[in-house]
Formats: C-alpha cells, sequence, structure tokens
C-alpha cells in the first residue's frame, strides 16, 4: 500500500465537551454558522451542529496548518459545503452529525463521504430504501448500514442524495468488502459518478455510520477495503490536543 493513500476520520460526542469547548467551539464559528446553529429549536441539535462545523474548521486547520478562523466555506450548486480560497494542496471533506455523535472526514488522496444516523426511536421501514438503493441480495436489508453507505456515496459524488439519481447497488467483492456504483440512470441527471469503496464505520451507541472512498479522476485506485487506505481514527475526547487551540 503507498503511504499517500490516506483518510484522517476524526469523532466526536456532544455529552463529552465541557462548557470550555463549547465557548471555544462557538468562537470559531463564522457569522453564518451562529445563525444557522441558532435556528435549531432544542439545544441538543444546537450542540451538535456547533461542534460538527467547530470540529470541521479544526480538523481543516491541523491538516492546512493554517488558523481555524481563517477558513471560510461556501456551498456548491446542489448544496454540498466548499472550503473557498486557494491552497497548496487539494483535501477533500465531509462531516456529519446527529445528536449523539459527529464525523468529519478528510483526505488529500480520495473523496470521501461520511454520514453518521441514530438508531433510536421507531424501526425504520426498509421499503423507503427501495427508491435509492438497488433491493440487497441477503433479505431483509440492513435500513442503517444502507442508509449510511447511501448518503455517504453521494455526499463523496459531490452532490448529496436527491430525487432522480440512479438507485446505488450495494455489493461485497470476493474479498468481502463493500462496492457501490450507481445502476442504470433513471431520470436526465448531469451526475458523474464513479464505484466507490464503502466502509461500515465503528460508532457510538445507539448509531450506525459508514464512510465512502472513491479515488479522484487520474489516480489509482489502492485495494478495496481497509487494507487499501490507511483510515486514522481520531477522537476529539482523546487526541484533541493535536488540533489547534481553542482560542
Amino acid at each position: 500500500m503507498k503511504k499517500n493513500n490516506r483518510v484522517r476520520l476524526w469523532s466526536a460526542r456532544p455529552d463529552t465537551l465541557c462548557q470550555a469547548q463549547w465557548r471555544g467551539l462557538s468562537d470559531l464559528l463564522d457569522d453564518n454558522e451562529r445563525r444557522q446553529a441558532a435556528r435549531f429549536r432544542f439545544a441538543a441539535d444546537q450542540r451538535a451542529y456547533v461542534l460538527a462545523h467547530g470540529l470541521r474548521r479544526l480538523a481543516l486547520a491541523e491538516w492546512l496548518q493554517v488558523p481555524a478562523a481563517s477558513l471560510r466555506f461556501g456551498a456548491t450548486a446542489s448544496g454540498q459545503p466548499l472550503l473557498l480560497g486557494a491552497w497548496r494542496q487539494a483535501v477533500f471533506f465531509s462531516h456529519s452529525h446527529t445528536r449523539e455523535a459527529v464525523l468529519v472526514a478528510l483526505s488529500a488522496d480520495a473523496v470521501v463521504g461520511v454520514d453518521v444516523e441514530s438508531t433510536r426511536g421507531p424501526a425504520m421501514d426498509a421499503a423507503l430504501l427501495a427508491s435509492f438503493i438497488a433491493p440487497p441480495e441477503v433479505a431483509p436489508a440492513d435500513f442503517y448500514f444502507h442508509w449510511t453507505a447511501l448518503e455517504a456515496y453521494w455526499k463523496a459524488a459531490g452532490t448529496g442524495l436527491s430525487a432522480g439519481q440512479p438507485r446505488l447497488h450495494l455489493a461485497r467483492n470476493a474479498a468481502g468488502h463493500w462496492l457501490a456504483a450507481p445502476g442504470p440512470c433513471v431520470a436526465r441527471t448531469a451526475i458523474t459518478a464513479r464505484p466507490m469503496q464503502i466502509v461500515p464505520l465503528t460508532a457510538p451507541p445507539a448509531c450506525r455510520a459508514s464512510l465512502a472512498l472513491g479515488t479522484p479522476a487520474g489516480r489509482q485506485s489502492p485495494p478495496a477495503g481497509r487494507a487499501g487506505w490507511l483510515i486514522e481514527e481520531r477522537d476529539f475526547a482523546t487526541d484533541g490536543d493535536a488540533l489547534p487551540a481553542l482560542h
């Protein structure tokens, strides 16, 4: 495996942060992010949003070796987050949050998408997957694995999940690793999608999470599965000292 096939995955749990950390994370956000955070009705959702966007800033700042407050974000035409400005190195990133967990993925070598979902509440109807994912070979479908894989895939594709996209096919290869690829297009779309690897992630209790990894155009794909990628997992609670200080 080449050393540059590297992905960094940060995780955090809102219920583990102290007040000083919350103040520091809030102070990092720009005016637009603060307005978005203030729109949440429930404090738990607001805290998850602040942690997700603050951790995204800190993780990117460490990766790029720049002050966290200097980063500016926009959005693509499809609403996906975009890091503004010119940088010496390319960086692909994705983040996701629930009330229970936050994930941030970064890589210079792979387009990435990450999704985490809470499994609390009523059981989800697997029929909801039918419009987005081709029927799995093994039934019944593992709803939360398939849903997080679906969300992660389309984040990595740069579009996010939306109506009119081709259904995704998820299957294991001979080595047992998950691969995802879109099927025939059922509607006119400008999406250019490539097969990607799906890595089920270890998530906090009452959560499920998946990571999608796609090789940028012009680069050779590593072997499928974790053996083909160096996935550096970091926990904000135990590894946060490696990030820029919260001022």
